[in-house]
Formats: structure tokens, C-alpha cells, sequence
């Protein structure tokens, strides 16, 4: 994940990404990680199911703000400590996702059309870490100017 969305791309000010728990007894028979946007109940009994997964990758952080106690009456929690009692990690990437090269900002500027499309904050090229083109959010300079209710239904369609 680190090669794909470095996390010092991430908005480390306010987001929680990276590995947010670790198994401290890994399932035995993993070799399988488990990609969902977010964490729910269902996604969480689909991952468990299958002996396999040993990881969860959660684009959203299940973990956003600090917790001063853990507890199964607490629905984000739960979800935690269910993950934690079968030896399942979960991992973040969040706004490093955003942020990297063909990452989520650049998906979704590739539906706006064909054109120039840049960082509206750049990367440090040290966070960057040799990709180019990453920062926060994107700039779409259309080659060919298109009214504004054709760049809607486009989008919408590819969505």
C-alpha cells in the first residue's frame, strides 16, 4: 500500500490512515485481504466468513477519532473488536488514496473528459515519493470546452 498511496500524501491534520489494528493473533490460514469503501455490519460478516482474509483494507477509517473505551454496544467499535477477536488487521488509505497518482482524485477527474489534469495542491516532491502529478484534489483543463449539463450526465453515467 505504500508503493500505491504513500500515506505522508495523506491529510495526516485530520484523517487516520495506515494500519488502524493489528492482529495481535493473525488467523493462521490468511492469505487473502478484503477490500470494502466502508466497513459495515455486512462487510464485515462477508470478510469474517471466509478463513482466508487476514487483512481488510477499508477506504474509509472505521477508527476516526479517539475512543477513551472499547465497547460491543458501540456499532464502530464492535466492528473493531470483532475484527480483533478473529484475527483480522484493518488498514485505511483514505485521503493518501485521494491524493496519490491514479489514485480516487484522478478517477474520478478521467470521467469530467479529455483534457489537462493537475493538482490543485501539488505534493511535496519528498511526500511525493516519485509520483508524479500526486497532491490534494484535481484540476480539469478540458481540450475541448463542453457545457457544464453534457459534463453532469457523463459523469453520472459512469458512476
Amino acid at each position: 500500500m505504500q508503493r500505491i498511496a504513500p500515506l505522508s500524501l495523506a491529510e495526516l491534520k485530520w484523517d487516520n490512515v495506515g494500519i488502524l489494528l493489528e492482529a495481535a493473533k493473525p488467523r493462521e490460514k490468511a492469505s487473502k485481504v478484503f477490500l470494502t469503501i466502508d466497513l459495515t455490519t455486512d462487510t464485515l460478516d462477508e470478510a469474517l466468513d471466509d478463513p482466508g482474509v487476514g487483512v481488510i483494507v477499508a477506504y474509509h477509517p472505521p477508527i476516526f477519532t479517539a475512543w477513551k473505551s472499547l465497547s460491543m454496544s458501540n456499532l464502530k467499535q464492535s466492528l473493531v473488536l470483532k475484527c480483533a477477536a478473529a484475527g483480522v488487521s484493518i488498514y485505511s488509505p483514505h485521503t493518501s488514496l485521494d491524493s496519490c497518482a491514479n489514485g480516487i482524485n484522478d478517477w474520478l477527474a478521467s470521467l469530467v473528459g479529455e483534457g489537462k489534469v493537475t493538482p490543485i495542491t501539488p505534493a511535496d516532491p519528498v511526500d511525493a515519493a516519485g509520483q508524479e502529478n500526486a497532491g490534494t484534489g484535481r484540476l480539469v483543463e478540458l481540450a475541448t470546452p463542453r457545457p457544464l449539463s453534457e459534463i453532469v450526465a457523463d459523469v453520472k453515467s459512469r458512476l
